[in-house]
């Protein structure tokens, strides 16, 4: 990730005229794509669990009390990953905040999981590592989704091409050379 961010982030050259940018999307993807086969592996071994019944043993405090602690640890590092991304603009990272969002979720998740195994509710993990694989696999989905728009130009709402369009027609002598019209209203 640092290093599709560093080369993302290189001026254009010769070979590409509009910069790098396109390495974070394509990373994006690759990140997209690996959370939904880690979701699928996940959903896949815990739905044999919970068919076989196989017995999950009350984990104790300490798993507890960690549990906690990455919780609260994992929302904190989306946060701050989230306004650092912000702040200088990066897809990558802000999906990379949003997999520290899906890991705080499955946390959650995990802390009833264990809760429920201190009160003989065992099945509760494996239901817990289910929802916990359709939380990441949704993740993966929605970044999927995003960087494959972005790959291929998907257009910007109206709205913001309105937004562009008075920008531009504000411009002194702009109206000399075209006529301002709203991407709203068909052109012709």
């Amino acid at each position: 990730m640092l290093a599709a961010i560093h080369y993302g982030r290189q001026e254009p050259d010769k070979d590409h005229h509009y910069g790098h940018g396109r390495i974070e999307t394509l990373t994006t993807l690759l990140l997209g794509s690996v959370l939904i086969f880690v979701a699928g592996g996940i959903a896949w071994s815990s739905i044999d669990r919970l068919i076989s019944g196989t017995d999950v043993n009350a984990p104790g405090m300490l798993a507890i009390v960690i549990t906690v602690i990455a919780l609260f640890s994992k929302e904190w590092i989306f946060r701050y990953t989230m306004r650092v991304a912000k702040r200088v603009k990066s897809k990558l990272l802000e999906a990379n905040a949003w997999h520290s969002r899906s890991d705080a979720l499955s946390t959650a998740v995990v802390l009833v999981a264990l809760v429920g195994a201190q009160f003989g509710l065992g099945w509760l993990d494996a239901v817990a590592a289910i929802i916990v694989g359709l939380l990441v696999g949704k993740v993966g989905l929605d970044l999927l989704w995003e960087s494959a728009r972005e790959l291929v130009d998907t257009a910007l709402p109206v709205d913001v091409q309105n937004q562009m369009h008075d920008v531009a027609c504000s411009v002194p002598g702009w109206i000399a050379f075209t006529t301002c019209v709203r991407a709203s209203q068909p052109v012709g």
